[in-house]
């Protein structure tokens, strides 16, 4: 709105020229309030423009990106990262008040400072007990019995070698749907942010980072920059002993090392037969290394391994639950409809080409969607085979 008073070129009047009912209001509060000390002088009053002219007046500045900003603004950018700056401060105040992803915000909250190492985990153990991580949220018992499925580092390695969202999400699915049928959590993986399709030739060797807001940058110990999706972070990922976010999952690693030499089992797929590689379909650079496997003969043949605080998954599978309804397939089915990152459709509709939120009016300068609905979810030929378990069954990871 425009009003009159000064002249055009400069904006027109700042304000209206007769005062509104709410400023007049305000006024008469702060009267009522102190009605024994005097009130500033009116600048828009003629008479007292001398005198208001000589009132000290306050300056104000918009605060510089030295001092403090929120997280979309420097931490995902990767600005609050030590590796990334050489472990030259970049700013003063971290501000994760509210983080604007498809992500549950009171989480993101506390996953921006365990993405940078800087988490407490005493706090939440002290404050709930035996239950720090998400995926006790919502379980009724002792965090002390969760079981957790995860890849192997080797088998992790391999995600940086996946072509396309289908494909990892496809491999997203195997993992899920094997700790489903298990009863156990899943520990969701990271990508290296140098994966083609991650990066899209963007440079993450410095900051500013420009993943996209699908994306939560972070240094490995081992000084890998790694991209874990944002939509993890939700309850539907998370809660109800379903999953593990990177940083919980190596924590609770290092807890189960230092307190047994037996914690963790590898299990391992295996093709039944040998056969030459097949054709690679454009979209899938990983289908050859992908076993598919049954549901209720594995988990079956699994159950002595299951006292095992972790199993490690050296293999990326593909599940096939029977045709018949099963509480283990009804879980997975569940699982697959609520947490975001098991569905491409789902995924798509809300992040773009370039890892951002897909505006909710489309424009002009709207980038093409993250997948394209008109590939297959999964590979056009899998072979079937079975998952075994290593001799060593102690591992350091």
């Amino acid at each position: 709105m425009r009003y009159t008073g000064l002249a055009r070129g400069v904006g027109g009047s700042v304000v209206p020229p007769e005062r509104g009912p709410y400023s007049t209001d305000f006024l008469q509060q702060l009267l009522d309030d102190a009605p024994d000390l005097p009130m500033w002088l009116d600048p828009e009053n003629s008479s007292n423009a001398a005198a208001a002219d000589r009132v000290p007046t306050e300056t104000f500045a918009f605060m510089p990106d030295w001092l403090g900003l929120g997280y979309w603004l420097r931490g995902g950018r990767g600005y609050w990262d030590p590796d990334m700056t050489g472990n030259i401060a970049q700013q003063v105040i971290a501000h994760t008040h509210y983080i604007d992803t498809h992500a549950n915000t009171a989480m993101a909250k506390r996953v921006v400072p365990m993405s940078l190492h800087r988490y407490n985990w005493d706090l939440p153990r002290q404050a709930n007990g035996n239950q720090p991580f998400f995926a006790c949220q919502g379980l009724g018992a002792d965090c002390s019995k969760l079981k957790v499925l995860a890849f192997s580092p080797s088998v992790e390695k391999l995600l940086a070698s996946s072509a396309s969202w289908h494909e990892f999400t496809f491999l997203l699915q195997g993992l899920a749907a094997l700790a489903t049928a298990l009863g156990r959590a899943v520990a969701w993986p990271s990508l290296p942010c140098n994966t083609s399709w991650v990066s899209r030739g963007r440079s993450v060797e410095r900051p500013p980072l420009r993943l996209g807001g699908m994306w939560l940058p972070w240094s490995s110990p081992e000084g890998d920059l790694m991209c874990t999706p944002w939509p993890y972070v939700n309850d539907e990922c998370l809660s109800r002993g379903r999953g593990m976010l990177p940083w919980e999952y190596n924590h609770m690693h290092s807890q189960q090392h230092s307190e047994s030499d037996s914690h963790s089992s590898i299990i391992h797929a295996e093709h039944d037969r040998e056969e030459e590689d097949h054709v690679r379909e454009g979209h899938f650079a990983l289908a050859n290394h992908v076993v598919a496997i049954n549901a209720t003969t594995e988990a079956d043949s699994l159950q002595p391994m299951q006292d095992r605080a972790i199993l490690l998954l050296d293999s990326f599978v593909h599940v096939v639950f029977s045709e018949a309804p099963s509480q283990q397939k009804q879980a997975y089915n569940r699982f697959w409809q609520e947490c975001t990152v098991l569905d491409t459709a789902a995924y798509t509709a809300i992040f773009d080409h370039d890892g951002n939120r897909v505006p909710s009016i489309p424009t002009a300068f709207s980038t093409k969607p993250m997948a394209d609905f008109g590939l297959s979810h999964r590979p056009a030929r899998l072979r079937r085979g079975r998952l075994h378990r290593h001799d060593h069954s102690v591992i350091k990871a």
